[in-house]
């Protein structure tokens, strides 16, 4: 059993004060997702373009329109491909946030290590998924649609984007000084 008790400054629960100030950073982190899921459209056309941008430097003229970024293949072709919903990097920025929404209003972590590793894992997510999005680009240039595009989206597109996904909440945990219990 759990002793609930109160205080001056914010409610106590299992020991963790809940201050105005927790409670606002856990709204604040829970408007962002909300927020990034509301304009995801805009947040597409926005990697569609940064993708679009860099890969000029190796693919050549790589223009973009909304989410889609037109990648040249060959000498006289060119496929557009499509930063799909299912693809955009809000699909694994947002449940990130979410947790640490939980961390700053239960966890005894320090407010600013959790939103140093919001910011972190927003900035390694994006990152990580204009490097997918570029590999799928590449691959499609020279490989053509089959077998470049199938296997850079489906199987090497995928791989990156659990990498980074793991690799972000793990940096996101060791920001946030959470470390294993030592026997």
């Amino acid at each position: 059993m759990t002793a609930i008790t109160a205080t001056r400054r914010g409610r106590r629960e299992g020991g963790v004060r809940k201050t105005p100030v927790r409670i606002g950073v856990f709204a604040l982190l829970l408007l962002v997702s909300a927020g990034m899921l509301w304009t995801e459209a805009a947040f597409r056309t926005l990697e569609a373009a940064a993708a679009a941008s860099w890969l000029n430097l190796f693919l050549g003229p790589v223009t973009s329109s909304g989410p889609h970024y037109l990648v040249p293949i060959g000498d006289t072709g060119a496929v557009l491909l499509r930063v799909s919903p299912e693809c955009s990097v809000l699909l694994l920025i947002i449940p990130i946030l979410v947790i640490l929404s939980f961390f700053a209003l239960h966890g005894r972590t320090p407010l600013p290590r959790v939103i140093l590793a919001a910011l972190v894992t927003i900035a390694g997510l994006f990152l990580v998924n204009q490097i997918r999005l570029g590999v799928i680009a590449v691959a499609t240039n020279v490989w053509g649609m089959d077998p470049g595009y199938e296997l850079s989206h489906v199987l090497v597109g995928s791989l990156i984007g659990i990498l980074g996904f793991v690799g972000a909440l793990l940096a996101a945990l060791l920001i946030m000084g959470v470390r294993r219990k030592r026997r």
